[in-house]
């Protein structure tokens, strides 16, 4: 797919905008009370986390309503502690920007975000030179809990019929431990 849209001429302008209200989505992923889940754009945009997505994942317990997945990746210091393999989470998350800018070449946010990206993280640079591709699907990620010990999940990405361009990420329990000291973080 990434190799047709590089030679296919009729490609979009710009990526889509979020048609779906932020609202409804936020009461949405709100419902997943057991486990860490967002919605993710085209632009890699973290759009509505829920309470354990923020505690886990975006390592921000305000509740916000858009953050920029390679940005916490790549520029946020702590996010090596919240990602039990977050080497392997930066290449993934480079190769999902270099498809994302695929898509979309000529979208600005993208193309800005990339040189943020280039400029500030030696790491972002280097993976970018490897020209790995990736669309964001499903896979093994365990993640820190708070207080350093492993939580063994992982994620599922679905898409979503109204706006193929918006994705629901959720992480899964892969273990009964796992299960029961998510539940005891929502508390």
């Amino acid at each position: 797919q990434y190799l047709y849209l590089l030679f296919n001429r009729e490609r979009p302008l710009a990526s889509a905008a979020i048609q779906s209200d932020i609202e409804t989505l936020q009461f949405y992923i709100e419902s997943f009370v057991l486990t860490p889940a967002y919605f993710l754009d085209a632009r890699l945009d973290i759009i509505s986390p829920n309470f354990l997505a923020r505690k886990l994942i975006t390592g921000t317990a305000a509740d916000v309503k858009v953050l920029n997945l390679a940005r916490v990746v790549f520029l946020d210091k702590e996010a090596r502690n919240r990602y039990g393999t977050w080497r392997e989470k930066a290449e993934d998350t480079a190769a999902m920007l270099r498809f994302a800018i695929a898509l979309f070449p000529q979208d600005p946010y993208l193309f800005d975000l990339h040189a943020e990206l280039y400029e500030r993280s030696d790491l972002f640079r280097m993976l970018w030179n490897q020209h790995r591709v990736l669309e964001k699907t499903n896979g093994y990620r365990p993640l820190f809990h708070p207080d350093g010990t492993m939580l063994e999940t992982s994620y599922e990405t679905f898409t979503l019929n109204q706006n193929p361009s918006l994705r629901l990420v959720v992480y899964f329990p892969k273990d009964a431990a796992t299960r029961e000291r998510l539940s005891a973080l929502q508390q």
